[in-house]
């Protein structure tokens, strides 16, 4: 549902199961049978759903942000009520409405710190959205609806690499509990002022350490 993507019905094409075929697609188009895979935030809740359902097709994945879900019922039932007020909040006030709360997010406020090139070229594009495939997303897809993979982290077997920034207290956690449950992982912390967009907000850092991480 971001960038150029579009798809007619806001069910299918925007699930886990639309992300994964784009993978699959993605492996067959390059030829190759198993990739590492690399994701930030929802990027790295696919990565690591795909990874669960096909270990076969990934030899390891670098999450920067990411999370398996959320595991008690009744935080999930929150979180989907939440997702499905941004959703209306994007269909009713618009994009910019939009935008100017979700920013305001603690957890999305660090991203003030990106390279200012970058980061106007970033809001550029999403001021640019038709808001519907955020929507869509939000619905299919959001934390809330994610199918749980707390209980499946131990079956995944290849390498992990859980990517945080200095700062991002919420998601360092939950990587450490991550880490507790995988097989073959590692926390990777992205040191100084640096929150959830590690990729954005430390850009040469994060390069440094996937650098590592595949050298």
């Amino acid at each position: 549902g971001h960038g150029a993507y579009r798809a007619s019905d806001g069910g299918v094409f925007y699930g886990v199961e639309a992300g994964s075929a784009l993978i699959h697609a993605a492996q067959d188009s390059l030829a190759q049978g198993s990739t590492w895979l690399l994701g930030y935030s929802m990027g790295a809740r696919l990565a690591l759903s795909f990874a669960a359902a096909f270990p076969k097709r990934v030899d390891g994945l670098v999450l920067v942000g990411g999370r398996p879900g959320v595991a008690r019922p009744q935080e999930r039932r929150e979180r989907v009520k939440l997702d499905e007020q941004w959703a209306h909040l994007i269909e009713s006030a618009g994009v910019e409405a939009f935008l100017d709360k979700w920013q305001a997010q603690s957890l999305i406020g660090t991203q003030e710190r990106i390279a200012s090139h970058h980061l106007e070229a970033m809001q550029a594009r999403r001021r640019g959205h038709v808001g519907v495939g955020w929507a869509r997303s939000l619905r299919a897809f959001g934390t809330g609806v994610m199918p749980e993979l707390w209980s499946q982290l131990a079956a995944i077997k290849c390498r992990v690499a859980l990517v945080v920034g200095e700062e991002d207290q919420k998601f360092r956690a939950i990587a450490e509990q991550m880490n507790s449950a995988l097989t073959l992982s590692e926390v990777v912390v992205i040191p100084g002022e640096v929150g959830h967009a590690a990729h954005l907000e430390e850009p040469a850092g994060c390069a440094r350490e996937i650098c590592r991480i595949f050298d």
